[in-house]
């Protein structure tokens, strides 16, 4: 984290008068911020707090097109669908939104959770791009990361039962003509008297 602090400018004169400081007790210049650092960011905390409903605007539609089946968004309309922010660098201009206040529709026609993604540029105020992926900001429902060599980094422990396949379902029989169907049976009819 690096703290500015405000200094007030010497006049030229009084520059000049002061004494600069030996070398030895400043640090080298590779040890401070890099020089980069040294510009105003293009994009501070304000500028993100400001830009997040620009953001959840041109982002919305483009998260709710990943659905597969159909979506539901948990916090909208009232609220932001943003929970998370990654400032850009000080010479970019891209936000890093993160949020995840939407379920999708599984093929399975269960609801599950997405944390999405949304990377938005301030100065062209145009969405870069937007990735979405099953689970929660907290990690929650989402795979490990993968760790060094490919395998994955969860705490090892005893192997997990491996998931069975689903059951194989028998295809129905086609009905035959004059058999009767659930609807017929469950139906009533009116001429009947009771």
């Amino acid at each position: 984290m690096t703290v500015l602090l405000a200094v007030q400018p010497l006049p030229l004169a009084a520059a000049e008068a002061v004494a600069p400081a030996p070398k030895a007790e400043t640090p080298p210049p590779a040890a401070n911020t890099p020089p980069g650092d040294a510009r105003a960011p293009l994009c501070d905390a304000g500028c993100v707090r400001a830009n997040a409903e620009r953001a959840a605007q041109a982002c919305a539609p483009r998260i709710e097109n990943e659905a597969p089946f159909d979506f539901e968004w948990l916090t909208r309309p009232f609220g932001g669908i943003f929970q998370e922010a990654d400032p850009p660098a000080p010479s970019e201009a891209a936000i890093r939104y993160k949020g995840d206040s939407i379920r999708f529709m599984s093929p399975q026609r269960e609801w599950v959770r997405i944390t999405y993604e949304c990377v938005f540029d301030t100065a062209a105020q145009r969405i870069e791009t937007v990735r979405v992926r099953f689970g929660r900001l907290n990690g929650r429902m989402a795979p490990p990361p993968p760790g060094p060599g490919g395998q994955s980094a969860a705490v090892s422990g005893p192997p997990a039962p491996v998931a069975s396949p689903p059951p194989v379902v028998p295809p129905r029989k086609a009905q035959r003509p004059g058999e009767p169907n659930s609807i017929e049976i469950l139906q009533v009819n009116p001429a009947q008297k009771r």
